[in-house]
Order: C-alpha cells, then structure tokens, then sequence
C-alpha cells in the first residue's frame, strides 16, 4: 500500500508539471534546477533599510558560459550571503560550482554582476559590484579572472577596477572603439543628499568619487579612470541605479543612459566620437522618472531604432497609489526644474526614438506606466511573435514609504524629543507592512499597447524580485527568466513557447568578434525579413544590477526566411549575410578585412521612400507560380509589420518615423523667427489647490496672414504675462522680420491665449484680434479684457480701446464668421474659465460686426445657451449642412461637443457687389437677430464628452464638405476615460470660502476613485480631516462613498 501511495504521488507531480506545461512559462523549483540561492536578509538594530537607504534593492543576476560547452551558466550577488556560481549542465540541471571555482573567496554587500572576456582569452570573466560597507576596503569592486579549468582568481586591484565606491552596476563596452573593452560604472550616494537639493543647488557641485558614475578606459589591459577628462558628470546628488549601453543616435558609437534616483535627473551620454560624451537629457528628452531605477534600450516598435525604459514605483491600483501618495508640492516641482534638475515624475518611462535625436515618451500610452516599486526591465520577445515584450520585476521587503508608517515615525521622534524612550530598530521594522508583488509580463499587442500578462503566463507569482536576466538556457530556441529574490528562493522559469507555439520562428546570432572584444559587444544586427525590419544590439548589461545571455535573439513570428542580415561591428566594420533560414542560432565573425563604415552613409538603412536596400543584395523570393524567383525586388515598409506582412488588417505598431530615412520628411527646420516664449512663474495651485492641471500655461498662441499686402504670409506670436506678442513680417526668401509694435508692447502685461488675424473694420487688410486669458488674476481684473488692434494696411496695427463689449474672463476661443449674413465678419468668443470657480462654465459671446470694426454683444438674442456652454478651448465656423451659412462647433474642457447650426434666413441684396477682402461671398441684407440652435444629437448622434483642446475644419477628402479634426486628452495619461467610465469632477465650495473645491475621479481597474491624496484633500476640504484620519481608510475610499449625504448635497458634477 505504501509504495502504491507513493506511485500515486510521483505520477500526480509528472501530471501537475506537464500541466502547468500547458502555460508559456513553467516555475522550476531548486529540486529540479539544483539552483537553492537565497538572498536573505538579517535586519537588527544596526542593518537595516533606516541606516542604509538601499537595504533592501535585492542582488543580481548574470548569464554567460563560463566554461564555453555552449550552455548559459548563472552568477547570482548576495547582499548578505555569499554569491553563488551554478554550471549548466543541460536540460535545465546545474550544479553549484561556487566553493570550487573560487569566486566566493572574497564577500561583502554585493549588488550588480557584469560578465565579460576582459583579458581576451577567450573566456568569461566576472565582474562585482560592491557598496553598503563603512570600511572601503568591503566595498572594493571585485574582477574574477577565468583560469579556464573551472577557477577564478580575483584580480580587480591589477586591473585598475577596484574602485570603493558605492557601487550598483558595471556595463562593459569599447567606448572609444579601439578593439578593446572599457568600463562605465554607476555609484550612488548616500541618504544625507536624497533630499531637499533644489534648496541647496551648490550640492551639484559638491563632488565625492565614492558617490559618482566613472569611465574607465582599457590602456593594454590596465584600466584608467578617465571620467573627469571624458565629461562625466560627479557631485554627491548621483544616486545612480541603473545604465544601459546603447548606439542610442545610431552614429556607429556606444552612447550611455544613467538612471538616477531622488532629485538628480537622468544622464544621457552622447558619444562624441574623440573619447569624450556630452550630456544630452534636455534636449533630446521632455520627462524622466523621478526615482529612475534599472532600464534597458532595444528597437521597440521595430523601426530600426534602439528605444529606452526606465523604471520608477508608481503602483498600479489606488490602494497601493493612496499609501504612497503625500501632498503634491508643485512650488518644489517648479524650484527644482528652475534649478536644473529637469521635468521628472515617479513613474515609468517608455521613450520611444524619433530618429532625429529626441525621444517620445509613451509610457502611459503603451500602458506600462505603473508597475509599483520597480527594479528590471527586459526588452525581449519572449514569445517570439516578432514583438519585443516586457518583463518587470518589482517589490519591497518592507513598506518604507508606507504613509501611515511615515506618519507614525514623525509622531514617535516628536515624543522622543519630548522625553519618550526612544525606540529600537526591530520594534520600528515591526511596524513597516511588508508588501510581496508579483512581477509583471507585459505582452505587446497591435499598436504599441503593452498587456499584462504575468498570470496567464504562470509569472504571478507573489514577492519581492530584484535583478532578472533572459536567457536560452536549454537552447531549444526560446527565452527563459531567471530572477533573484529577497528572503526567497531565486526563480527559474523554463518558456515553453517552442512546444506551444511551434510555428513562431526564431533567430540567434552569436559574435566572434577581435581578440579584445571576442563577443562583440557594442554589435549591432539589422535583419530584413517578411517585408520589415529587426533591430538588435550585443550589449548583455541591462535591467537592474544584471547581465543578460550575451547573444542576440529574434523572434519571427510566421517568418520562414531572413532574407538579410546587417551587422555593425563596435569598430565600424560592416558585414553583410544573405538567405538565413530561421530556427538555428548563427555565428557572425570579425576580420580586419571587412569594410569600414566611414560614415558617409547610413549603411543600416539606405532609405528611397520605404524601400531598404544594400548593394550587393540580391533576395531569392517565391513568386506567384511557387517558383523561386531571384530577380523579384522586396521593399521594406517601415510602417508595415514585418512579422504578419500578409494580413489584410495590417497596422503600423506606432506611428515614428523610421531611422534617418530623410527622404521621408515632410517640414525642414529654418531659422527663420527668433521668438521665445517666456513663461511667467505662476502657481495655479494657489488660487485652487485641486485643480487637475495648470491654467495658466495655455499659450503661445500664433496667427497667420498677410498683413502688410505683399502676398507673403505673416506671422503674429503671442506672449506670456510679462511679455509682449510679436509680428514677423516675411520675406521674399522664407525669412521673417520682427515687427516694431508699440500697441502691443504697451499691453505686454495681459496674457495672450489666443489670436485671429481677419478684417474686421472691411478695409481689406488683416486686423488682429489677441484673447487674453491665464489663472494668474482674480476673477474680473481688466487684464481678462480681450483686445482688437486695426491694421494700417502696413502692418502696423493701432488697438481701438471701445470696440469690444467689457468681457473679464480668460477667453479659450476665438473665431470669426459671418454669422448673420451682411458681409462682414463677426466673432465667436469662448470664455475658458472662472478664476478660482473651476470647473464652472464661464459666458461665452457671440459678437455681432457693425462692418466698422465694433462689436456688440448678441449672445441672449442668437443663442441663449452660449452664455453658459462650457470651459471652451476651441471653436470653428464651417457649414455643417451646405446650406451656405456658417454654422458654429464648440470643443472644451470637461465638455461634450456642440453642433450649433445657423437658422438664420438670410435675404438677398438687390444689387449684390463683391466686397474687398470677402472674394467668396456677396453683400446680402443682414438679419437683425441671427439664431444658431444647438442640433449636436443630429450631427454627432453619440457621447462626444472629453476633454478637447483644438477642432479643425477642412476638406480632407476632396468632396466639397469639411471635416472636423479635433483633439482630445489623448491616451498618453493617467487619466482613462470611455463612456462606461468617465472621469468626472464632483464640485461646490464645501468650506464656504468663496472657491470651488473640484474632485477629480477616475477609474482604477474598474472603479471610479478620487485623485488627490488624501493630504491634498484634506488641506482644501478639512472636514474630511476628521473622516480619514488614517491613510489607509482613504486609501480603501472610492468617489461614491468619498463624502457623507451631508457633505453630498448641492455638489455639481462635470
């Protein structure tokens, strides 16, 4: 009976793993890989997270074959326990070879694991990072030299590498592309300089080697710091976490992106080519994360060009957002912008490349924005559809930045300080929650959105991971995940992808690359297959404190043949392979007798419209008949995806221009105007603490037309609070002149929002008609006043003080038409906003034209629901129905959009003249009260609330009629909204000071919650103080059940 049992059991545990089998990733335990790491970590009184502010970031992973049988083996760091070394020895089996091969013998905090030839014998080193230590001689980084009989010997001190910083990780590349390998590192600082920067500015200039990121370079096998010299950045605010090694500008030359946690921003190296790198964020980024941890850089949306992630520890759910959040401090914010220290926002970032040298950042787009307390991203296609996805691994053993801890911790120092016993260590632990996550997978759907996949995955599993690496461990063609945990046993997850999906094709590429860099790394690989292209660069170091597989790997998807490959070699050297078939890994190799790019062309990518080609190409293709047919051309479509180039529903995956194809550009940049606006410094907060975003910072707004009578365009720019608007009179040659214009100057005081140059005095030249708006003034202050300046028909334009009606709001629109039919133009005003009453609807004016340039208010009289229609941001005249009448649409903010259609019955005149300056329309006898009736349901019959910014209206299709282009929010936010769930703002003045508190609520995986935290909410409505005295109860509260029936009463909803 007993060893029936025991038959029962052993069959049962074959069937449950051939089950789970049936997922895309299989969990291994230590049983079956002979992997038992642990990184476990022992706090007391003297090691913990509140002494060293790292304490708990967790160790690496590398992955490389030590031994070269052609099997990745694993290195994992320890913090507090010994690294370990595991040989593979096939079909998932390793052994721990740690005691034996040496690399035990020295200790220490250790965090980050490179493994490279750096001798160039042909043999895989081990390089480690170390930090934590008081004594500098425990954080000396560690360099373990394979001996190539299964030992290491530790040698980093003769090769300069045994730098005492605090260091997190190494990445090797040959920077200055001399055959041999350098070294970039990333140290940090300490928790003394994490915060309050933008008040002391000079720390920028404080320097500490031990806090700073440095290059070494390789001088015939002895490394020399050359950081100073090579343009690195160091002073005491480097809180360097992560860096990724990529051709990010696709010039043939590594470049280097450091992720910088606290206050300091991001570092973006450029490689100038002559040893030295510039620093490049500014101008080629617009946002960074602010608690920047690991990245990696690698072609996303398979456009040829390397993209980057950054990690960062906005959570995914309100619970966990709510914990986190404190009080929103934007006058910080603007100090540490003004200060230098950049736009950052904690959460991730996805920069997608331009091709130009900027980045678009897509992150909340893409859905990837919010994966909590974040460490490794991993660009790689792991289900070999051709689509690179994304693995991330998150968690923190304890909740350190938990609110109500945070809260708790203030109070006890206060009692402290007051006499109370001060309390130890293990007794402040015990009140951290701890908070065990699972990791993410994000799979990449149509489109550029990204889809969490880690449960169906079998990747759910709940903990607290740190560094991760890919690798083909079993080299059965797909990748497997190895991820280090805290206090757990590491992960190995076997992908089954080749037994589910056995029709996804795939394609390795190793490198032999020169004796000093023997696995190339710094390659890049082009591959031209199905129509498309693939990307991939020879750079192992990514993620976070970790080094991947050193082999590149393509997914294919239904691809059956590469019909090309390009490499670039680290040196510049270019290679050219033809016909690959797919599911085989391929060594490329290095010879000095390849051709040298000498950088006159892109040899990647030599662009006609969509076409790529390389002399010496010649593709054997199957034509129509199924015969190979070798002189058929193939052209490869940027915007096509190469993966499925026969589906009919073909989508680009997003829409960025493809890499320095030029010929594809539409505008080219020309110095023609020198304006530049200047922001006035303005805190909107201040007049409405809960407003969702800035008010105040709408412009600059532009107008074009002809206004001197040349037939050249000209251009009006508007300015901030505090600056003038300008007129730029064009030139014969495309060059614009400033305009000498004291009217505008004399009313530089106003903010200018928007603009519109058309005749309003029927003289036939352009007037200029300038909105003023902003947050900046108090409700009804003059500076509201919009303005018309009248044109001498020189461009010189003279503002006519009684022309318009008193209207004291912010205008967000303006646009004339001739509503009411008697030849001139009249205008459409649309008022933004209240000043410190928003969300309420502000009036909006129809202005009708007595023919000289003065406007009366004829808004109750042609339709009395203008006055109150909305936060207007935009409006055009067109003629909806083709009846020759303008008709008018509205977009706004919180708004629906509104269709009003002119009913007026215009009457011919007798003796119809053409009028100067209104070549398409006729005099006619005016009404003497136009009507425009609001018919939206017949013209848009479906919801069409949204936050709209801009309309449009012109014949796109050729047919007589206008469309209408209008442009909303966008998908690039936090902010989602449909017409299942909106987002909405619930308002009144709850404490009755004269201001409207707005609640903004949206929806978080289903359920519609407030956004502030509970802080920001409280200090505008502090009632609800008493309610939610802990975080933790306003963490769990949701927009229904936010205030009590009392507090509910008489508020409003947008």
């Amino acid at each position: 009976m007993k060893g029936k049992l025991i038959y029962i059991f052993a069959t049962l545990a074959l069937v449950s793993c051939r089950d789970d089998e049936s997922r895309m990733f299989t969990s291994l335990d230590d049983d079956r890989t002979g992997i038992d790491f642990k990184n476990t970590l022992r706090e007391d009184d003297a090691a913990n997270v509140m002494n060293y502010l790292y304490f708990y970031n967790g160790g690496g992973v590398a992955a490389g074959d030590i031994n070269n049988d052609g099997l990745p083996d694993l290195f994992f760091t320890g913090n507090m326990v010994p690294n370990r070394l595991y040989l593979n020895k096939g079909d998932f089996e390793f052994e721990d070879i740690t005691e034996k091969s040496g690399v035990a013998s020295q200790q220490g905090w250790c965090t980050g694991a490179a493994m490279a030839d750096v001798n160039g014998d042909g043999l895989l080193d081990i390089y480690i990072c170390r930090s934590a230590d008081v004594l500098p001689q425990r954080r000396q980084n560690l360099l373990y030299i394979n001996q190539g009989n299964g030992t290491f010997t530790e040698q980093a001190k003769a090769y300069g590498l045994a730098d005492q910083g605090y260091s997190t990780q190494a990445a090797f590349l040959d920077y200055d592309r001399d055959g041999d390998l350098d070294l970039f590192l990333i140290n940090h600082s300490q928790q003394q300089y994490a915060y309050g920067a933008y008040e002391n500015t000079a720390l920028r200039k404080q320097q500490n080697d031990n806090f700073s990121s440095k290059l070494f370079r390789n001088d015939n096998g002895h490394f020399s710091d050359v950081s100073k010299q090579a343009g690195i950045i160091s002073n005491v605010l480097s809180f360097g976490l992560g860096v990724a090694v990529s051709d990010l500008n696709k010039d043939g030359w590594s470049d280097v992106y450091v992720s910088n946690d606290f206050n300091e921003p991001d570092y973006f190296y450029l490689n100038n080519h002559d040893g030295t790198f510039t620093e490049r964020l500014g101008s080629s980024m617009d946002q960074v994360s602010l608690f920047s941890m690991g990245s990696d850089a690698a072609d996303i949306n398979n456009d040829g060009l390397p993209d980057l992630v950054t990690m960062d520890m906005l959570p995914e759910d309100n619970y966990m957002q709510k914990m986190h959040s404190g009080a929103e401090n934007f006058n910080k914010f603007q100090q540490l912008f003004t200060a230098g220290f950049y736009y950052q926002y904690s959460r991730n970032m996805m920069h997608l490349n331009n091709g130009d040298g900027t980045f678009s950042e897509v992150a909340q787009f893409a859905g990837v924005s919010s994966t909590d307390w974040s460490w490794a991203p991993l660009l790689a296609d792991l289900d070999n559809d051709g689509h690179r996805d994304l693995f991330v691994t998150n968690g923190y053993a304890r909740d350190y930045t938990n609110m109500d801890f945070m809260k708790y911790r203030v109070e006890q120092m206060g009692r402290e300080r007051s006499g109370a016993p001060i309390q130890n260590a293990k007794t402040l632990l015990a009140q951290m929650p701890e908070v065990k996550i699972p990791n993410y997978a994000y799979h990449q759907d149509s489109g550029g959105v990204f889809r969490n996949q880690a449960k169906e995955w079998g990747l759910g599993k709940p903990g607290v991971s740190s560094g991760a690496v890919y690798a083909d461990l079993d080299n059965d063609g797909d990748l497997d995940l190895v991820v280090n945990n805290i206090n757990e046993l590491a992960s190995v997850y076997k992908n089954n992808v080749r037994t589910l999906q056995p029709q996804s094709h795939y394609l390795r590429v190793k490198f032999e690359g020169s004796i000093m860099n023997r696995l190339g790394v710094g390659a890049s690989v082009t591959a031209y297959a199905g129509g498309g292209i693939l990307y991939a660069e020879q750079q192992p170091v990514r993620g976070f404190q970790s080094a991947v597989e050193p082999v590149v790997h393509f997914g294919l998807g239904k691809i059956a043949l590469i019909d090309s490959l390009n490499i670039r070699w680290p040196d510049g050297r270019l290679q050219h392979l033809d016909q690959q078939p797919v599911d085989q890994t391929i060594t490329v190799t290095w010879n000095e007798t390849l051709e040298l790019d000498t950088g006159d062309v892109d040899w990647d990518q030599h662009s006609i419209g969509n076409t790529f080609h390389h002399a010496s190409y010649h593709p054997t293709v199957t034509n129509g008949r199924g015969q190979t047919d070798s002189t058929t051309s193939v052209t490869y479509n940027l915007s096509q995806d190469p993966i499925h180039p026969e589906s009919p529903n073909n989508q680009p995956s997003l829409d960025v221009p493809g890499s320095r194809a030029t010929s594809r550009s539409i505008f080219v940049p020309v110095p023609a105007i020198t304006f530049v606006h200047h922001e006035n410094a303005f805190n909107d907060f201040t007049v409405q603490g809960l407003l969702p975003s800035y008010l105040s910072r709408t412009g600059p707004c532009m107008a074009g037309g002809d206004v001197n009578g040349d037939g050249l365009e000209d251009m009006f720019v508007g300015g901030a609070a505090g600056q003038p608007g300008q007129v730029f009179i064009q030139s014969a040659d495309g060059s614009f002149r400033p305009m000498n214009c004291p009217a505008l100057d004399a009313d530089k005081a106003a903010e200018n929002t928007r603009s519109v140059l058309f005749d309003a005095d029927g003289d036939g030249d352009k007037d200029l008609y300038v909105a003023s708006g902003g947050y900046e003034f108090p409700a009804g202050d003059p500076l509201y006043q919009d303005r018309l300046y009248l044109n001498n028909g020189a461009g010189q334009f003279t503002r006519t003080i009684d022309a318009l009606p008193k209207m004291l709001v912010p205008t967000g629109a303006v646009a004339a038409g001739d509503v009411d039919g008697d030849g001139d133009l009249d205008l459409f005003v649309g008022g933004r906003v209240i000043p410190g009453r928003y969300p309420e609807a502000p009036p909006s004016y129809i202005l009708l034209n007595d023919g000289k340039g003065n406007f009366k208010d004829a808004t109750i009289a042609t339709c009395p629901s203008l006055t109150r229609v909305g936060m207007v941001t935009d409006a055009v005249w067109t003629d909806v129905n083709m009846d020759k009448k303008p008709d008018l649409v509205i977009v706004g903010d919180f708004m629906a959009v509104q269709v009003l259609v002119n009913r007026s019955v215009f009457t011919p005149a007798p003796n119809p003249e053409q009028k100067r300056g209104l070549t398409t329309r006729t005099l006619a006898a005016p009404v003497s009260s136009p009507t425009l009736v609001n018919e939206t349901k017949g013209f848009l019959p479906f919801a069409s609330s949204g936050c709209w910014n801009r309309i449009i209206a012109a014949d796109l299709d050729g047919d007589g009629d206008e469309e209408l282009v209008l442009g909303n929010m966008g998908l690039n936010g936090q902010l989602r909204a449909s017409e299942k769930q909106p987002v909405t703002i619930d308002y009144k003045d709850f404490d009755s000071n004269g201001s409207v508190d707005p609640i903004l609520n949206y929806y978080i995986q289903g359920v519609s919650y407030p956004a502030a935290s509970r802080d920001d909410l409280a200090e505008q409505i502090p009632m609800l103080n008493k309610k939610y005295l802990q975080y933790e109860t306003y963490a769990r509260a949701t927009s229904a059940n936010l205030l009590t029936a009392e507090q509910s009463k008489a508020v409003k909803q947008v």
